[in-house]
Order: structure tokens, then sequence, then C-alpha cells
């Protein structure tokens, strides 16, 4: 053998050695417990996909708030409310995910609390504002959640608080959490799938093969293939993909996409938006049905995400996931929503501009690092609600 065939030995036994090495390095790294920052409270629902569970408590300590989380019997968050309403008592059942579920604040913080207080004063009967939020939720678990909880404690009005997020999870029987039941479109009606939702799948491998042709399809397959088998790889594509810079490369090359939840900022939708989008408005109205029917009154609060709030945030957000042109606006959302509550007839709130102006007089409505609302971003949003529904009675 020649001592270049040699030397490529060595150099190709010694490459292979520390592969090797790193790779059980990496599986050691994995295997050690995680240091989580953020407890959620949620538990595996086969009904719901998830759940809060009952009398929890969990702290919450970041770099940004120390927050303790509590769960009542019911498992939500605040006092013991039976579903039975007494006389004399005024009832705001609310639903929604995170934003309402509010694990970054205090629970006197919360959105729901605020709105408790501000629709308190002045009037003679007790006013109770349930707060039915989940993390993770969207428009399709949060119907589920009123048939089988929220309409049980007679809701005099009943808000839900809508994140651009749920249009595209109001089509998909899978979210980071875990599998969650679908509906789908059938001849106008809504048929639910998945369910009860299977129960989560441990260690299972997050980046599924979808979409592409060709060499992209080729490439979502292999990493799919690397992803199951390499703790040193889930590493690396990990580390790779938190950067803009490899996000933005990665979608202008078609080895990826704009993540699904952030595509209804897209004016021209593809078809599988515009299925999420039909699934939203059915969903947005079957809601809407069920709660008058039960004698409630219904309104749709639309949450503005940081980056229709904060220009530079858009402008980062922008750039990192290669939305190129002038079709891509973090409002589309809202004017989205809007049309639908036209062609519904539903009540609904967009308090973008609201919310704009606090931004722009500096007042600090959103987290850094984690990007849900600081305790005046919960505040803001319960004096805007506050206004309408007492402005309506």
């Amino acid at each position: 053998m020649s001592q270049t065939w040699m030397k490529l030995a060595v150099v190709g036994c010694a490459t292979a050695l520390a592969l090797a090495m790193a790779e059980g390095v990496a599986r050691w790294f994995e295997s050690q417990p995680k240091v989580e920052k953020v407890h959620y409270l949620t538990a595996y629902d086969p009904e719901l996909g998830w759940s809060k569970e009952a009398n929890r408590r969990v702290e919450n300590h970041t770099n940004e708030f120390d927050v303790v989380e509590e769960t009542n019997s019911q498992g939500l968050r605040g006092p013991e409310i039976p579903f039975e309403k007494p006389e004399g008592v005024y009832r705001v059942l609310m639903l929604g995910d995170s934003f309402l579920e509010g694990y970054t604040v205090s629970f006197d913080d919360l959105v729901s609390e605020q709105l408790r207080e501000f629709m308190q004063q002045g009037r003679e009967e007790t006013v109770e504002v349930i707060n039915g939020g989940t993390a993770g939720y969207s428009t399709d678990q949060e119907l589920l959640f009123y048939r089988r909880d929220g309409r049980r404690y007679h809701p005099d009005r009943t808000v839900l608080m809508f994140y651009v997020n749920d249009v595209w999870f109001n089509r998909s029987e899978r979210y980071w959490r875990g599998s969650k039941p679908r509906f789908v479109l059938e001849a106008g009606e809504l048929r639910l799938t998945n369910s009860p939702a299977p129960p989560p799948v441990e260690d299972e491998f997050a980046y599924a093969v979808s979409g592409g042709q060709g060499l992209a399809r080729m490439v979502r397959q292999a990493d799919a293939r690397m992803g199951a088998r390499s703790a040193l790889y889930r590493l690396a594509r990990m580390a790779a993909t938190d950067s803009p810079f490899a996000k933005r490369w990665l979608i202008r090359a078609g080895l990826a996409e704009v993540p699904g939840e952030w595509k209804p900022w897209n004016a021209k939708p593809s078809q599988d938006l515009e299925e999420a989008w039909a699934v939203t408005e059915a969903l947005l109205a079957q809601l809407r049905d069920e709660v008058e029917a039960d004698g409630s009154t219904f309104t749709v609060f639309w949450v503005p995400s940081r980056a229709a709030v904060e220009p530079e945030d858009w402008q980062h957000t922008r750039r990192a996931y290669a939305m190129d042109g002038e079709d891509w606006d973090p409002a589309e959302d809202a004017r989205m929503l809007e049309r639908i509550c036209r062609r519904q007839k539903l009540d609904c709130i967009v308090p973008l501009e609201r919310f704009r102006e606090a931004a722009a007089n500096a007042e600090a409505l959103y987290y850094r690092e984690d990007a849900h609302w600081t305790p005046r971003g919960h505040a803001l949003a319960a004096e805007v609600m506050a206004e309408r529904l007492q402005a309506e009675e």
C-alpha cells in the first residue's frame, strides 16, 4: 500500500473514531436530566390531546420572570368556581392558549383577573371570570374544551382569544406537545378525526418528512433518517437551525419552509393555508352557534403577535425566515379574521392600533426571550376587552 493510501486510511480511522466518541458524548448529553426554566402543567388527555392537571403547583424561574402557577381542582388557574352559577353573579368564560393561561405572570396580573377587576367597577352583581386557557391550544381544542367543561359554568359572555398560530394547527393533528384531535371539512360540515388522540411517543424525532420534490425531498428523507439514529446529528442540527442565517439559507434553498404557524401572514396563501383558514372559519362559526344556543354571548379577541406590534421584531423575523416580498405582513391574519367576522357576523375585537400605540410609547408589552405578554401586556388586553364588553351590555 502506498504511503498516500496509508495516510488516508489513518485519517479515515481517526475521523471514524472521533465521530464515534462524539456520538457517545452526544448520547450521554441527551440522557442527562434537562434543567427546565418553564414547567408546563399539561398532561396527556385523549379528548383534547393535552390539558392542565388539577391541583398542581409549579415555579417558573427565568431571566425575565419568576412566577408560581397553580391549578384548582378543575385544572384551571384561579379560585374554585362551582359549575352552577349562583344568582347575582355575572360570568365570563375565556378560551385560549398560552397568552390566556399566562405562565409568564402571576395570577393577579392575568388578563382574566384584570378583566374581572375592570368589569367589577360600578357593578352590584359579582363578576367572575373563568380562565380556560391552556398552552398550545388552537381553536379546535378550545371548541372541544367548551363542549366538555366550559359550557358547564353557564357563562353570560364567552370570549375566545385568537392567535396567529391557531390557523395552521387547526388543520393539523400534531403539535410539538403531541397528537391532538383534528376537525376536517366534508361538504361544509365539520367532522372530528384523530379522536381519541394517541398518547405521546417518547423520544420521537421532531422533524418529519413532509413536502418537497426531487433533491429537496431526498434531503428531507436523509434528515429524518439521520435525526432518528444519531444524537450527534440532532445536536448539530439544533445548533445550525437556531441560527437565523441557517434558517434563511435553508428556506431559500428549498430545503425548509417558513414555519406553518407564521404562514397566515402571507396575503397569497397556498392551498394548504386556504384549507386551514376554511376550517378555522367553520370552527369559529360552530363555537359561536353552540355558545349562543347555551344562552351566552360570543366575542373573538385577536391577540397581536410581537412581530405585528414592534417593527424591529418584524424585521428580525422577516430576515430569519426569508419572508421576502410584499406579500408578507404580520397583521394579515388580523385582516383575514376581520373578513371572517363580517361574513359570519361575529363580534370581533382587533386591538392592533392600541398595542402599536403603547409600544411606540416605550411600554414593555412583551418579554424579549419568551415573546408572551408582560403584566402590562395583560393589562392592556383586559382594558381593551372591558371597554368593548361594557359598551355592548
